[in-house]
């Protein structure tokens, strides 16, 4: 399958039979809020911080989507995303402090993080698209 494919739609379709339908977007939407909020809180102080949130936020639609489909075949997934987006709420302050200490380690970190979640994702479309 082509690589846009995988492109094609952000969103699967609910109807039939689809993985996507439980838990879905229960999943899905919390997942891309939590990885576009952790980009934001990691890259707040680069100059690049546009492009980096246009990355972190085509992951998170895209993943986001695959880990909601994980998510029917697992439960656990569905939990660990509600715990994690759960803490984003109830604790943002202790999270913008740990991104904030892993910011300041170096003006580079955020660039890498970024640049490794880049590579993660193509990692993953490539290993999509070859098993499909």
């Amino acid at each position: 399958m082509p690589v846009r494919g995988y492109f094609s739609r952000p969103f699967p379709t609910t109807a039939g039979f689809s993985a996507y339908r439980m838990p879905g977007a229960a999943v899905h939407v919390p997942f891309f809020i939590l990885v576009v909020a952790m980009g934001a809180a990691l890259c707040r102080d680069s100059a690049l911080m546009p492009a980096f949130l246009v990355i972190f936020a085509v992951v998170g639609l895209y993943v986001g989507r695959d880990v909601a489909i994980l998510a029917h075949y697992n439960g656990l997934i569905a939990l660990v995303v509600w715990s994690c987006f759960l803490i984003l709420i109830i604790a943002p302050q202790q999270v913008s402090t740990w991104t904030r200490v892993v910011a300041h380690l170096s003006p580079f970190v955020p660039s890498m993080v970024t640049m490794a979640v880049l590579v993660v994702f193509v990692r993953h479309v490539v290993r999509w698209c070859g098993s499909r």
